[in-house]
């Protein structure tokens, strides 16, 4: 098709309740083209836009102004900069930074309703599931065919693949939560009742609708295309509203996992923001549940047989790092951090194994924030070790405080003992929160590893941790003379050499 010369026969003001995408389909429709993309290519728009079609940077919006003000006849400029001030449209403290979706939804009775139809722009917002004037989901995907929605102008009148009329399509209302809808639906100029806490916490609720059994939730940009999206976002606000639907996604969540080491409810309840939720009274830490609830039906909110486990909700490079590539698996990836509270031990803990990939890693990142591990592999994994004979057995965790006296630390001699170097038990199979080992390997271990850290500068901090005084004395004694800088250091770190000289470890009786 060849560029438009002059101007489109109907050129229309843009609506307030129109978003950006919605006015341009609104014109594709109204002079004759197929979808969105054919009318930008045709009026010459250049760079063509490809992608993220219901989110327009200012480079594009910059790109578009002039072939459309010369289409329409006149300047494009208001239409253009009438796209909505909503500043909680994209946030990046979000596991979802965008909380507008980049997939058409639509509420066909409104459509069939509307003498001159316009697409809403509030029917892209993520976290609504129901047209509030008609108490029916907000559909991406044909009723009668299933096929998923595009950009096309078709949806102003019908399906854009089985041609099905709106005003032929009856939906049955939603009675779930019917009422939540009004409270959260914007106002035509982008104000939003919730607040920005609140926003978080209902599109981190919607990270949790699709992936109900995962702990590791990564921040993603969009919210992914998938069928039946109102049944996800009503998920969300039942989760945050509805407590016995909290309870029973609980259950069934929880059961995935050892509460004792990783629970998502727990996980999920920790990183709301706001502490206006039904679900945050002091019911949903009690540990027995009535178990009155039907699980599976109360978790697919009565869809056909929608999955509960989305992959689309979780990153690309995640799914194929899976060491296994069954979808139902996947929700047992972690991330350092929660590995670290897999294993009972904190994160700086774990870095000694992690750094040198003692563990069982799904991907090849040197980036600890970027790596990543799957739970079953890694128990799998320390069920393995051989569990030795101690033969003067003493308990050692984290906080022992030999580690400081020594200048080492639990993680080195958690490394040490993937190094096949010592001899340990674990106390617990998969839990390295302690260990037990031989008394006189143990002092071994500490006396070799003092002085490996002697032959280097050592940070102040730590110097005053193994002397047990406040940071600023260890400068008094380097005045004093009993130990010195180390010369080639600018962060004002101590000579080892100098410290073992002056510093000799306590006997490792007078720790325990």
């Amino acid at each position: 098709m060849t560029r438009v010369e002059g101007q489109l026969g109907v050129r229309p003001y843009r609506q307030l309740n129109e978003s950006l995408t919605g006015y341009l389909l609104r014109l594709a429709y109204l002079n004759g083209f197929t979808g969105l993309s054919d009318f930008l290519w045709t009026i010459g728009m250049r760079p063509l836009k490809n992608r993220r079609m219901n989110h327009f940077t200012p480079q594009e919006i910059a790109h578009l102004e002039g072939p459309l003000s010369q289409v329409l006849g006149r300047s494009a400029s208001n239409d253009m900069k009438r796209e909505y001030k909503i500043p909680w449209e994209f946030d990046a403290n979000r596991v979802f930074q965008h909380a507008l979706v980049d997939f058409p939804r639509i509420c066909p009775h409104c459509i069939a309703e509307q003498g001159s139809p316009a697409l809403d722009w509030r029917w892209q917002c993520a976290f609504i599931p129901l047209c509030p004037t008609h108490n029916t989901p907000l559909i991406n995907q044909c009723p009668h065919c299933e096929q998923l929605f595009d950009w096309n102008a078709d949806l102003f009148e019908c399906c854009p693949a089985c041609k099905t009329p709106w005003r032929n399509i009856e939906l049955e209302k939603v009675d779930l939560l019917s009422e939540i809808t009004p409270l959260i639906w914007p106002e035509e100029g982008g104000t939003i009742a919730l607040k920005r806490t609140q926003l978080h916490d209902v599109m981190l609720a919607l990270m949790i609708a699709g992936r109900p059994k995962d702990v590791f939730r990564q921040m993603l940009i969009a919210v992914p295309r998938t069928p039946h999206h109102w049944c996800y976002a009503l998920r969300a606000l039942n989760l945050l509203f509805d407590m016995s639907y909290f309870d029973s996604w609980k259950m069934m969540a929880d059961n995935a996992w050892n509460p004792a080491q990783l629970a998502p409810s727990i996980l999920f309840v920790s990183q709301l923001r706001d502490d206006s939720w039904p679900i945050l009274d002091e019911h949903c830490y009690e540990d027995d549940f009535e178990e009155s609830y039907d699980v599976i039906d109360d978790c697919k909110l009565l869809v056909g047989n929608e999955s509960l486990e989305t992959v689309a909700y979780i990153k690309p490079s995640r799914a194929n790092a899976a060491a296994k590539q069954e979808q139902e698996q996947w929700y047992t990836h972690l991330s350092h951090a929660l590995l670290g509270s897999f294993l009972g031990i904190k994160s700086k803990t774990l870095t000694p194994l992690t750094e040198v990939r003692l563990l069982p890693q799904l991907n090849s990142t040197s980036v600890l924030r970027d790596k990543l591990f799957d739970a079953q592999e890694i128990r799998q994994f320390l069920n393995a070790r051989f569990t030795q004979s101690i033969r003067e057995p003493i308990l050692v965790n984290e906080n022992h405080r030999s580690f400081r006296r020594y200048l080492t630390c639990y993680g080195d001699l958690l490394a040490a003992w993937l190094r096949d170097e010592v001899c340990v038990n674990q106390v617990n199979v998969g839990d390295l929160s302690s260990l037990h080992i031989d008394k006189d390997e143990f002092e071994k271990f500490l006396s070799t590893h003092f002085d490996l850290a002697c032959q280097d500068s050592i940070g102040i901090t730590q110097v005053a941790l193994c002397l047990g005084i406040p940071s600023p004395k260890v400068e008094e004694y380097v005045t004093q003379g009993h130990f010195h800088y180390a010369a080639w250091r600018f962060d004002r770190a101590i000579d080892g050499a100098s410290f073992s000289a002056y510093y000799t470890p306590p006997l490792l009786g007078d720790l325990l």
